[in-house]
């Protein structure tokens, strides 16, 4: 999985007052931590937009001070009304040691079976939380589910990729196809109408 490449700045000043001054000069204090040592630093508007408003998961490559440091994002602070990042929390990670991350849920493929036959599929998660390591991180989580039949559902236990652990009850439904109630009736509709002439031939 490539990584988003940001370029930081070391913060020297910490504190509120430092922390707005940053945030008037475009920029987002952000933390590191989980490496040798924590860092504090910043980084553009423009680079936290970019790897924040993807559909997708995303690993950092973060230079700062001549070095590079991979990370995930740990944890987004955001304005109540304006919406905007304030402030972000990342979390060094390193090949081999397990991480716990939420990943998004992707369908692909064509139809679904069942939505071929006259169903709708109904997606049930968006994200699920999930135990690998780095080397073994993916953008989404991509099921493909065009075997899915009429009435039958896609579940956690459902899910078979290489390295990852879905860290949720093997019960919960991801993604069903169910039958519309038009096509529920439709069977009724001509058995009623089949019955009304040999109702009529009896009187």
């Amino acid at each position: 999985m490539n990584a988003i490449q940001l370029n930081g700045t070391a913060r020297t000043e910490k504190g509120k007052k430092a922390a707005a001054s940053l945030r008037s000069a475009g920029m987002v204090p952000c933390n590191l931590y989980g490496s040798k040592e924590n860092k504090s630093f910043s980084l553009s508007n423009a680079e936290v937009r970019h790897l924040i408003y993807t559909p997708d998961f995303q690993i950092a490559d973060i230079n700062l001070d001549g070095s590079t440091h991979r990370a995930i994002v740990k944890e987004i602070q955001m304005d109540p009304v304006t919406d905007e990042v304030t402030h972000l929390d990342f979390l060094a990670i390193e090949n081999g040691k397990s991480i716990t991350v939420q990943l998004p849920v992707r369908i692909i493929g064509g139809s679904p079976k069942g939505v071929r036959d006259g169903g709708k599929l109904q997606q049930k998660v968006r994200k699920l939380k999930v135990k690998t390591i780095p080397e073994r991180l993916v953008p989404a989580l991509e099921l493909n589910l065009e075997h899915l039949e009429l009435g039958k559902t896609f579940r956690v236990s459902d899910i078979n990729i290489e390295g990852i652990e879905v860290m949720h009850a093997a019960s919960i439904p991801v993604a069903s196809v169910f039958v519309p109630r038009v096509v529920k009736e439709e069977p009724k509709a001509a058995a009623a109408s089949a019955a009304a002439p040999a109702a009529a031939a009896k009187k």
